[in-house]
């Protein structure tokens, strides 16, 4: 068997069998390494050994030195651990030979391969044995070497040890004393004893750093203490780097300068001169630095010590003078304390003023004082208090010269600040007193404030000069603010004394006017009921327990519910509504304060009941006030005159017919011949029929345009057609009175739309008052194109109007005072039906006329298919409204009347304040606009005789006064107030607002933002709006207001929707109001919607709906109600 080749072959299993047989006997050395680790370990000397056995050279195995030196430094290995994994190989070996097949060769193999395990083992203890004794002999050189350098250093250390000793005893030295002298002398004796009698001198740094010797050693004689120039040099370098410096001198020897640091500062220098040429060793040089650095910190402890005793003295200093701050302070405040005391004794000022000083003058030493005060009334200031004068002071007080900014007192009251005066006769502001009073020479002033009054100065003063000091100038300034407060106390303590007299004297005038106002209200014809935020009555007249049937005494007290329960159900329900409106919801609000009317009606007798909210000034609400007024008389006397025009209108003309008829056909000679008188007789007749025929006529006109039943036939028409017309029907009666009818018709003329038959009634009636108030001359009838219109003139030569007529012409029943118009018959309604026809028309008619020249009566139509400018036409919304005008200068109502007349309003104009209301309530206008400065009566009065008239109270009313007192106007009802003077564009702004309203909406809803929401959106598209928050309300704003619409929510506190809803239909006041309900809480909206139409609900709209929804709502509601209305009423003429 080859060996080699067998070691190759079986290479792989041996080395496995050698690494498991090394990891089992789990080495301590080897315990912490992976297998592959492990194998790199062990694997050179397996490489070693095979190397030996290839080339049968046991000497190869030396090379197996590195190896386990490496192993015994690196793992720590002992020879036992090596030689184990020798013969852990050699197990291997064996074992993989005893596999062999040829037993006899394999012995022959491991007799070959086992000599080399035993060199293998004997190599390896040869290199534990020689590293052993490397070992051995390394350690006994540095013993060797221990021992020597354990002498070296024991002679160290006692060295050490008696620089420690010397450092010791001078450090106890110099920490024996906190003197700086005595150390620096200490310091230089101690360093010249430890250097062997070197010479030594010790640098100080002063305070401005500059470093001066403080002591010196080893040299008597001062002369020889000069350092020479070199020396200082080194010295300041030394200090300056705070390292020490050695320096050689070639005469004197060899310096060392070592510097004071603590702290990274140097604070001083000391320097050694050994003499001859013996030099300073570094034991020396190491002893002094430490000696050095010791003294460095007894000089600083020396320089803290003193610190800190100069402290100690200042701070003693400090206590001294505190202490005798105190004491002045403590006295200082004993005296305000007893001058305080003094002032709370009394609020007799004078007592006060003289007790004070006395204390201030004692408390500050002086001989004299004084406090003078300032009379407001003389500017002078007044002495109220002297203390050292000759004379003493009079009742009154003494008046002074001085006065603000006139000597040294008044200097202090204009500059308010107090003053220490050392010498008044080096003062310029000083004035002499001309020898009243004692020499003063020293003083001070304080003056007497209270926040930013001044009211007087305190004087303090001395014979002699400097006598005063801050302290006491504190004092007298402090004792000033006491004095100032005293006297503002006395001052106010008059005040109150004053004002109690006062409110003592308004008591008893209070009760006075309270019986007078009292017997007033008892002496009134009208009801007053006062009831206050809890609806409990407190006072009630007795008009209003005449009216009620019940005593004060079973009424005061009572809830106003109880009150009204006496009245019918229909307006007792208003009633309490609105009371309870504004008791629920009381806010002041001046601009839109309501005052609630309401009937109400009690056995056969109607009452109006006036509801006002009351507020004391700071508008804190107190309750209602109830006026009940016995109207009884006044509605019958309106349902009599309703009655009369009733029986006018149907009855009346029923006789008249027959009159006429049969006066005809006896005039005919139906039943025979009559006699010239019997004619002419039934003429006289038969034309007094003809006039009450055509008043009766007249009067239905105006009944009908009023009430808006006219129904114009509208076609476009040619004016020239209906001139010829009227011309021709008119022209023989005209010409047989000698007057000439002359025709100015213009070619070419535009159409014009309209009733052909009113337009010729408008112009005959024209042409009729001409030919009555023309006795000679001419009529001229002209047609003239105008921008977008026709214009008609009917011009006279007659008797003319005067200005003051031409303003009140086109009223009803108006004729002026001209012996020709009086003797001409005639009712005064035929200018003012011609106007209402006019409008109506979309035209506008006026007059111009001279006394005796004649009169010009022009109106002008728009053309058919266009509009007139807008200076000529009024807005659509306004047209044909009328305007009741009050104003008591003739120029300023004759230029209303035509600025407004011009936009095509029908002005009726008045400048009597007594007559504003029965002017009103005859012409029933739509609007009013009021002066506020009448001849007769005040405007305010009227207009709060406007709101208390139900007839009138709805009519809107602006004010146009040069009166600038909006509030008040506002407050009692006017929709708006202009100041005067007014332009016509201001004038027309403020009338169109009004007028140019769509119609008026209730918005009954609860949530308060919904409803903002709904009236801000209604009232910017010109709709007049009423808000209520629930169903009370909108039962009580229902009533009064009588509204266009009813906007309606379902869902409200207290009396929900359904039940406002059945309520308001119930009524016949509100029943024919239309209504659109609105809810956010249905859940199948056309049933509902069923529902409520089939209760008289116009609309139904759920929530949330947009508001172009809502707003096509309402005015289709508003235009089908309005359509209804009309036919209603055709119905009735019919």
């Amino acid at each position: 068997m080859d060996v080699r080749q067998w070691l190759r072959k079986n290479e792989k299993t041996i080395q496995k069998r050698w690494l498991e047989g090394v990891r089992s006997l789990a080495l301590p050395r080897y315990a912490d390494l992976s297998d592959e680790e492990l194998f790199a370990q062990i694997l050179p000397f397996y490489h070693h050994l095979m190397t030996a056995i290839e080339q049968d050279a046991p000497h190869l195995l030396k090379q197996l030195k590195d190896w386990v030196l490496t192993q015994r430094l690196e793992r720590g290995c002992s020879l036992m651990d090596l030689l184990e994994i020798s013969f852990q190989l050699r197990t291997a070996l064996g074992l993989a030979l005893l596999e062999s097949s040829d037993a006899w060769r394999a012995m022959a193999a491991w007799q070959k391969l086992f000599p080399f395990f035993d060199d293998a083992a004997t190599v390896l203890a040869e290199f534990f044995t020689q590293a052993i004794e490397e070992a051995l002999l390394e350690r006994l050189g540095e013993a060797e070497m221990l021992t020597s350098s354990l002498a070296r250093a024991t002679a160290e250390t006692d060295r050490a040890l008696l620089q420690l000793r010397t450092v010791y005893e001078v450090s106890r030295d110099l920490s024996a004393t906190l003197d700086i002298e005595q150390i620096a002398h200490l310091l230089a004796e101690r360093l010249s004893a430890v250097t062997g009698g070197a010479k030594c001198a010790v640098f100080l740094a002063d305070e401005t750093g500059e470093l001066n010797v403080a002591a010196w050693a080893r040299c008597p004689d001062q002369a020889q203490a000069i350092v020479p120039g070199n020396v200082q040099a080194a010295v300041r370098q030394a200090s300056a780097d705070r390292t020490p410096q050695f320096l050689r001198d070639e005469t004197r020897g060899e310096w060392l300068v070592v510097p004071l640091v603590l702290k990274e500062e140097a604070c001083g220098v000391v320097a050694l001169w050994g003499g001859g040429t013996r030099p300073f060793d570094r034991e020396q040089t190491d002893l002094v630095e430490s000696i050095v650095r010791q003294a460095a910190v007894a000089l600083e402890n020396a320089r803290l010590f003193a610190e800190v005793r100069a402290l100690n003295q200042t701070l003693e200093e400090r206590i001294a003078q505190r202490t005798r701050e105190l004491a002045e302070e403590k006295e200082r405040l004993e005296s305000l304390y007893t001058i305080t005391r003094e002032l709370t004794f009394s609020l007799d000022l004078p007592k006060v003023l003289d007790r004070t000083l006395r204390n201030v003058t004692r408390a500050v030493g002086a001989n004299h004082g004084s406090i003078m005060l300032l009379d407001p009334t003389k500017n002078h200031l007044v002495y109220r208090a002297r203390l050292g004068g000759r004379e003493p002071l009079p009742g009154d007080g003494e008046v002074t010269p001085f006065k603000p900014g006139l000597g040294l007192a008044g200097w202090v009251i204009q500059h308010r600040e107090p003053v220490l005066v050392d010498d008044v006769q080096k003062d310029a502001r000083w004035l002499p007193s001309q020898g009243r009073g004692t020499w003063t020479r020293s003083l001070i002033a304080a003056p007497l404030i209270v926040g930013e009054d001044v009211h007087g100065v305190l004087i303090v003063s001395d014979g002699r000069p400097g006598f005063f000091h801050e302290a006491q100038l504190r004092l007298v300034t402090t004792a000033a603010g006491q004095v100032a407060q005293a006297i503002h106390n006395a001052e106010l303590y008059q005040y109150v004394r004053e004002t109690a007299d006062r409110l003592g004297e308004m008591l008893r005038t209070q009760r006075e006017e309270s019986s007078k106002s009292r017997a007033i209200l008892e002496s009134i014809a009208d009801g007053v009921i006062v009831a206050d935020a809890r609806r409990r009555i407190v006072l009630i007249n007795s008009a209003a327990e005449h009216i009620l049937g019940a005593r004060s005494e079973t009424v005061i007290g009572q809830d106003v519910y109880n009150v009204f329960g006496a009245f019918s159900p229909q307006g007792r329900m208003e009633a309490l509504a609105a009371m309870e409106a504004l008791i629920a919801d009381p806010v002041p609000s001046k601009a839109t304060l309501q005052v609630i009317d309401t009937t109400l009606e009690l056995d056969e007798r109607v009452i109006n009941a006036r509801l006002t909210p009351v507020f004391t000034e700071r508008e804190e609400f107190v309750g209602v006030v109830t006026i009940l007024r016995d109207i009884t008389k006044e509605v019958e006397a309106d349902r009599a005159k309703s009655e009369f025009v009733s029986t006018v209108s149907h009855e009346l003309r029923t006789p008249l017919t027959s009159i006429k008829g049969y006066t005809d056909l006896l005039i005919a000679g139906a039943v025979g011949s009559i006699t010239d008188g019997q004619r002419r007789f039934l003429n006289i007749v038969k034309s007094n029929a003809d006039r009450l025929a055509a008043l009766i006529n007249d009067l239905l006109d105006i009944s009908r345009v009023e009430t808006g039943r006219v129904t114009l036939h509208i076609e476009n028409l040619r004016m020239e057609d209906i001139v010829l017309e009227v011309a021709n029907s008119l022209r023989q009666q005209i010409e047989d009175k000698g007057l000439e009818l002359v025709l100015d018709i213009a070619p070419d003329l535009d159409e014009v739309p309209g009733d052909r038959a009113r337009l010729t009634q408008v112009l005959t009636n024209l042409v009729a008052n001409a030919y009555h108030y023309t006795p000679e001359g001419r009529i001229t009838i002209a047609l003239s194109p105008m921008d977008g219109a026709v214009r008609v003139d009917v011009k006279d030569t007659g008797i003319g109007i005067s200005t003051e007529d031409q303003l009140k012409i086109f009223d009803r029943f108006y004729r002026a005072d001209h012996p020709v118009v009086q003797e001409s018959e005639g009712t005064g309604l035929g200018l003012s039906i011609v106007k209402m026809f006019v409008e109506l028309h979309g035209g506008r008619i006026w007059v111009n006329s001279k006394i005796g020249e004649g009169s010009t009566f022009t109106f002008i139509l728009p053309a058919a298919d266009r509009e007139l400018p807008p200076s000529m036409l009024p807005q659509p919304a306004t047209r044909g409204k009328k305007i009741l005008v009050v104003d008591d200068e003739h120029d300023i109502l004759e230029l209303l009347r035509h600025q407004l007349e011009k936009q095509g309003y029908e002005v009726v104009a008045t400048s009597q304040g007594s007559a504003v209301v029965s002017t009103a309530c005859r012409e029933q206008p739509d609007l009013i606009t009021l002066d506020i400065l009448l001849p007769d009566k005040d405007g305010f009065e009227v207009l709060r005789d406007l709101k208390s008239n139900p007839k009138t109270a709805n009519i809107p009313v602006i004010i146009l006064s040069v009166v600038q007192d909006a509030e008040s106007g506002l407050q009692l009802g006017a929709v708006n107030y202009v100041t005067k003077p007014i332009n016509e564009e201001q004038l027309l702004t403020a009338v169109e607002s009004v007028l140019a309203r769509k119609g008026k909406v209730l918005i009954a809803e609860d949530d308060p933002d919904t409803n903002s929401l709904l009236t801000e959106l209604l009232i910017r598209q010109g709709f007049e709006t009423v808000r209520a928050l629930n169903g009370y309300e909108a039962l009580a704003a229902a009533y009064r207001e009588r509204p266009d619409l009813i906007l309606l929510d379902l869902r409200m506190p207290g009396m929900d929707g359904y039940e406002a809803l059945t309520r308001l239909k119930r009524d016949p006041a509100t029943r024919d109001i239309p209504i659109i309900a609105i809810s956010a809480h249905s859940a199948d909206v056309e049933m509902e919607r069923q529902r409520l139409q089939a209760l008289g609900v116009r609309e139904f709209l759920s929530k949330p709906f947009s508001f172009d929804l809502l707003l096509g709502e309402i005015e289709r509601a508003l235009e089908d109600d309005e359509t209804e209305e009309k036919d209603s009423e055709l119905q009735e003429d019919s």
